[in-house]
């Protein structure tokens, strides 16, 4: 029988990755130039301007904001080109309505091969910070992946929070 550690009994070894360094210190910043940030939208427009106006207001913003319209009937079209005349959104491709969401990113990405892809829903409305947050979370823990979480606070709606 060999023996382990005994239960209520401290092992200081189990713990001395504490006193490593950050395995993240040698991760480099991330540019947010080099983010592609893809909106799928699909019949969006009563919750679209709050999505929108959230974009605009982003602190750290992406190298591109690309909107993919997935054959919307409502007004959709008319307030994302208007987001695209005022330079809220970079492009706006069109799609048809069987468009699957990760159909719709593909046809965003096009030919291209961003270092980062930031993935939004027409309704996410991200907080001013959320792109920095999530660049932070690379950056501190070296993640390939990246995810926000969910935020409830009292007496509010769910947000999508970095």
């Amino acid at each position: 029988m060999t023996e382990g550690p005994q239960r209520g009994v401290i092992d200081d070894d189990l713990w001395s990755w504490i006193d490593d360094e950050d395995p993240a210190a040698d991760v480099p910043e991330v540019d947010p130039e080099s983010v592609l940030a893809v909106m799928v939208a699909h019949n969006a427009a009563e919750w679209l301007p709050r999505q929108l106006l959230s974009l605009a207001m982003l602190t750290t913003r992406p190298g591109r904001i690309i909107v993919v319209d997935t054959g919307s009937t409502d007004d959709t079209a008319d307030l994302l080109a208007k987001a695209h005349r005022e330079g809220v959104i970079d492009d706006v491709l069109t799609a048809d309505a069987e468009t699957t969401f990760g159909g719709a990113v593909h046809l965003a990405l096009g030919e291209t091969e961003p270092d980062w892809i930031w993935l939004l829903h027409d309704d996410s409305s991200p907080r001013p910070d959320a792109l920095g947050e999530l660049l932070l979370g690379v950056r501190t823990t070296g993640a390939t992946v990246v995810v926000p979480k969910l935020l409830h606070r009292p007496g509010s709606v769910w947000r999508a929070g970095a």
